[in-house]
């Protein structure tokens, strides 16, 4: 779910995606195809849409590399705040996005994510979270953002 957010982000402060805001570099919508996520052992196909400083998620799990075989969905509204410039363990520049969620599958929900993402051209890469539990860097509070990119899951702007 997150692993969308970690905008994926997710992705990723105001409402769903109509809310107000000033339009941020991150503004319009973001996806993935068809993409095998290392992190949490699945395929999957992702969405963001940023618009001022809220978004919305949608995102489609596979059981399959073809992605035909729909293991879970999901969907997460919220709104960001885009924190200071840091250099990555490897060495890229990056941008931190503190995404406040506000509804999981239209299911009140409040939870902050710490992450860290770059554009590069149309390309929006985000933290490597490692999983929730899993990693010192998973992104559960501010000490644990990511420090890495998640480099083998990039998002396309469309």
């Amino acid at each position: 779910l997150l692993s969308a957010l970690s905008l994926n982000l997710v992705v990723a402060c105001g409402g769903g995606s109509g809310g107000g805001g000033t339009a941020t570099e991150l503004q319009g919508t973001w996806n993935t195809t068809c993409l095998y996520n290392s992190v949490w052992d699945v395929y999957e196909t992702t969405r963001v849409t940023f618009s001022g400083n809220s978004f919305d998620t949608s995102g489609t799990d596979y059981l399959d590399s073809g992605c035909t075989t729909v293991d879970d969905t999901y969907a997460t509204t919220g709104t960001f705040v885009i924190g200071q410039s840091l250099t990555t363990s490897s060495g890229l520049s990056a941008k931190e996005i503190d995404l406040t969620i506000q509804t999981i599958d239209g299911e009140s929900f409040a939870f902050v994510f710490y992450d860290i993402y770059r554009i590069d051209g149309n390309k929006l890469f985000t933290g490597n979270t490692g999983g929730f539990d899993e990693d010192e860097h998973d992104g559960t509070t501010q000490e644990k953002r990511p420090i890495a990119l998640l480099l083998d899951l990039p998002n396309t702007k469309i």
